[in-house]
């Protein structure tokens, strides 16, 4: 039985940052699957992304891609990798096409029939100027010219904030795509949790630095329960299980630890939660600690 193999893998990366601090973070994403980096604003998902990019250097530990070493072969390890971020990154005063020539020498795959066919999905127009461009639709340059390359590894930072539904709705399919064929993979942050339901396969939860879990979806959603009633409920149910509990006119509605041993009150509706139902719990329960 061979090595696992990763297309991207952490182990005990940290660096100071002002007052702030990334503390000995370690994850491992495989092929052919899409992570979710969540937290809140402020957790340290961006400053972790500009670490794995290789825009920060690392006070400590290591950072492979498809078991490169990020430190020991920092150009091989960036070709390797598309990214799509917030800051604009191409030359406002050239098209998009002249700016997909001009980077993507940069990148031994990169291929211009690639990056228009991209364009003509995302309805670009190739010979638009890069400065005209809306946010939203720089965001999808950013993304047809980062898949141009074909990657190993998608880094998306808040990819689709700025998009409706339905542009949104044909990102994610692209992405669902990418990884199809097993070999490929996405790390994707976004605070639009209930995308995660429909995109995510794992979920990465980072607070203040730190990495709370890493862990695959089925196995997160497995770990609790929804429980709604009335709000006699709350007085019967064990309170170190309780994640968070909202209120309102007709009971009540709390994310609990599940527990198969337990006894759940008989008059309890017991629910699996979604991604977006713990995700949500965790980080108001997060925010009334601040």
């Amino acid at each position: 039985m061979g090595e696992q193999k990763f297309v991207l893998k952490l182990q005990n990366v940290h660096r100071q940052l002002g007052k702030f601090k990334i503390h000995d973070i370690s994850f491992a994403l495989e092929p052919g699957y899409i992570m979710g980096l969540v937290g809140r604003n402020g957790a340290g998902k961006s400053t972790l992304i500009k670490l794995i990019l290789g825009v920060y250097s690392m006070d400590g530990g290591e950072i492979e891609i498809n078991g490169i070493s990020m430190v020991k072969e920092e150009k091989s390890v960036k070709e390797q990798m598309g990214y799509v971020l917030e800051e604009k990154l191409f030359s406002d005063g050239m098209s998009l096409i002249e700016n997909a020539r001009q980077y993507g020498r940069y990148y031994p795959n990169f291929k211009e029939d690639n990056f228009r066919k991209y364009c003509e999905q995302l309805e670009l127009n190739p010979l638009r100027k890069a400065g005209k461009l809306s946010k939203g639709e720089y965001l999808k340059f950013s993304l047809a010219f980062a898949l141009s390359y074909n990657p190993t590894l998608l880094v998306l930072d808040e990819p689709t904030g700025n998009f409706d539904a339905e542009a949104r709705k044909k990102i994610i399919k692209m992405l669902r795509e990418f990884v199809a064929d097993g070999q490929r993979s996405v790390l994707y942050t976004t605070h639009l949790i209930e995308e995660l339901d429909e995109i995510a396969d794992y979920i990465t939860y980072i607070k203040q630095g730190e990495i709370i879990y890493s862990v695959d979806k089925e196995t997160l959603t497995d770990q609790y329960r929804l429980i709604k009633g009335r709000k006699s409920l709350l007085a019967r149910m064990p309170g170190e299980g309780v994640i968070h509990v909202e209120e309102n006119d007709y009971g009540i509605s709390a994310l609990v630890r599940y527990d198969k041993e337990r006894e759940y009150p008989v008059d309890a509706e017991i629910y699996r939660p979604t991604l977006e139902d713990i995700l949500y719990a965790q980080m108001a329960k997060e925010e009334a600690h601040v």
